[in-house]
């Protein structure tokens, strides 16, 4: 017994000692949203048996108060969290505030990022919620203090996976829509993301609500201390002027039961990041190249645990004709059903990339056409289409698929536009009216209109604004 433990051991042991960074990775966790979400991350991962596919971690925010949650929800270091500001309540929905803090607290957050490696990384990925002051402000600021003072020596990438706001929250739709329009940025100005993947709060609520009911109405229930016995009832929660509980405790408890879904992709994601023994990317494939193959804005979609058994016939071998028939439903309803922002029926996406890993018996070059096949339903005429197969000894693993669709048209989009476009003609009209946007967001309201038009061209949504 005490023999078979000392080789357990020392292969576990051999096994991190070969394991190969293609990209080193460095999260980033900003404001309330992401201090949860790299919390999440790095324990989930810790359960697992360690941080094996990043180099380190920071997280940042305004607000002192959040990081003392976020610390003692996680076990997290006091070396891993930062607060950056002078006034411990956070800058609000100021973003611009935080954009200036960044700059004059670099220093002290870039000794931070040193001490914890990340002065060797090549990826920086900064998790952050679009609409919240200190992720929106502070987010573009990072991506060119980090080109600045990291890449110096070589191509540093910076990632950003967005968390969109849920729905009639007008004033972090003015926020997003900001954000959006600084990330894609000329990339000369340095504030631009090589990649941005947004996620949705409102649908990956959705997304639950409809699959796993059962479970997020036992987390209500038991969080909420109600009795939720339809989801229909959660409307009228949102929108009642009297509750048992603050409209604050609602929303982290709808936060709480997406934060999963998000940590799910970016542990997909992150299988790029190392290479281990019993496991093989074919084609050759790191974080760089999901930079480079895709447009800015992307979307996931997540299909996990694919059955592929179902396709195994009486003598116990697989169909392959069978199984790639089966692939292309699972495409489909990865992108109809499971992905992570409401997709319309026409995406018409510009690029895309997939991540089929799996058994290496199954998982295979020959399983592309199918899915490309599937896939032509959802890209415009002309567009790429990159695949990416992540191969494992181990029968044990279990199959997924992970796809990022490049700028696709998004009805959330939308919506979060004409509320901002709401907000911006609230106030509008004189000159004292306008006075609200630098006083609550800190730029002028001509800013604002700019970044919106010119996401609506983006997204092909028409009618500029001028008011």
């Amino acid at each position: 017994m005490l023999f078979l433990q000392f080789k357990h051991y020392w292969v576990n042991k051999l096994e991190k000692d070969t394991q190969i960074y293609t990209s080193s990775v460095f999260l980033m966790g900003l404001g309330e949203c992401g201090g949860n979400l790299v919390g999440e991350y790095i324990n989930k991962e810790k359960e697992g048996g360690g941080l094996e596919r990043v180099t380190g971690y920071l997280i940042l925010n305004t607000n002192r108060y959040d990081l003392v949650k976020v610390r003692e929800k996680y076990k997290v270091p006091p070396e891993n969290i930062l607060m950056f500001g002078d006034t411990p309540m956070g800058v609000g929905g100021r973003f611009m505030e935080a954009y200036n803090l960044v700059e004059v607290w670099w220093d002290a957050i870039a000794e931070q990022i040193r001490n914890l490696g990340g002065d060797a990384a090549s990826t920086f990925i900064i998790l952050t919620s679009t609409g919240g002051g200190t992720g929106c402000g502070a987010t573009p600021a990072l991506i060119r203090k980090i080109r600045e003072t990291f890449g110096s020596s070589g191509r540093v990438y910076v990632y950003v996976l967005g968390v969109l706001p849920f729905e009639d929250q007008t004033s972090e739709a003015l926020n997003t829509i900001w954000l959006l329009h600084r990330l894609l940025q000329e990339p000369e100005k340095g504030e631009s993301a090589d990649l941005a993947i947004l996620l949705s709060n409102r649908t990956m609520l959705r997304r639950r609500l409809q699959y796993e009911r059962t479970m997020v109405m036992d987390i209500l229930s038991s969080r909420l201390g109600i009795d939720i016995a339809d989801v229909n009832q959660l409307s009228t929660l949102v929108t009642a002027s009297e509750l048992p509980f603050s409209s604050k405790i609602l929303e982290q408890t709808f936060v709480d039961i997406v934060n999963p879904l998000i940590v799910q992709t970016l542990i997909k994601l992150l299988q790029l990041s190392t290479f281990t023994p019993g496991k093989n990317i074919f084609p050759v494939t790191d974080m760089a190249d999901i930079a480079n193959k895709l447009d800015t804005i992307s979307i996931p979609a997540i299909f996990t645990e694919i059955p592929y058994q179902a396709v195994v016939d009486e003598q116990g071998k697989i169909d392959m004709d069978g199984l790639a028939m089966f692939l292309q439903e699972v495409v489909n309803v990865a992108i109809k059903y499971y992905s992570l922002v409401d997709i319309q029926e026409d995406p018409k996406a510009s690029s895309v990339l997939y991540l089929l890993s799996g058994p290496k018996g199954i998982v295979d070059v020959h399983l592309d056409r199918p899915i490309k096949e599937a896939l032509n339903n959802y890209i415009a005429e002309g567009a790429a289409v990159t695949p990416t197969f992540i191969q494992y000894d181990s029968w044990e693993v279990p199959m997924d698929l992970l796809i990022l669709l490049g700028l696709p048209k998004l009805q959330e989009i939308r919506d979060i536009v004409d509320e901002a476009e709401k907000l911006i003609k609230l106030h509008s009209g004189s000159k004292i009216k306008e006075r609200w946007f630098l006083k609550s967001k800190g730029v002028s309201k001509e800013v604002l209109v700019e970044a919106l038009n010119e996401i609506k061209d983006l997204f092909d949504i028409g009618g500029n604004s001028s008011e």
